[in-house]
């Protein structure tokens, strides 16, 4: 890529709340991050109004894999799917997916 020299790589903890704070600063010009993520972080800092919508890319599907490598993987599957069964049938899904429209 050109000009990859210039792409600032956050890592730790709180990263996303980093580079908001650098938005802010004018150390760096624009800041990549799911709308709805960034929405709901916006609120929690209350710094929504400083910042600006520029535009989204086109929506993507998200996958979530565990290492067949891992002993753990079949075992941290159905505990995902069972905690995801269990939210859709007790509403908290729902009450979840609503908080960040």
């Amino acid at each position: 890529l050109s000009g990859r020299k210039n792409i600032f790589r956050a890592y730790g903890k709180e990263t996303l709340k980093q580079r908001i704070t650098l938005l802010s600063n004018n150390k760096v010009d624009v800041l990549v991050e799911d709308q709805l993520v960034i929405n709901e972080v916006n609120r929690s800092l209350k710094q929504g109004s400083q910042l600006r919508h520029a535009g989204c890319l086109p929506s993507e599907k998200i996958y979530l894999a565990f290492s067949p490598d891992s002993n753990l993987s079949p075992r941290l599957s159905r505990a995902l799917d069972q905690g995801i069964k269990i939210l859709r049938e007790n509403g908290r899904l729902q009450q979840i997916i609503n908080k960040y429209n």
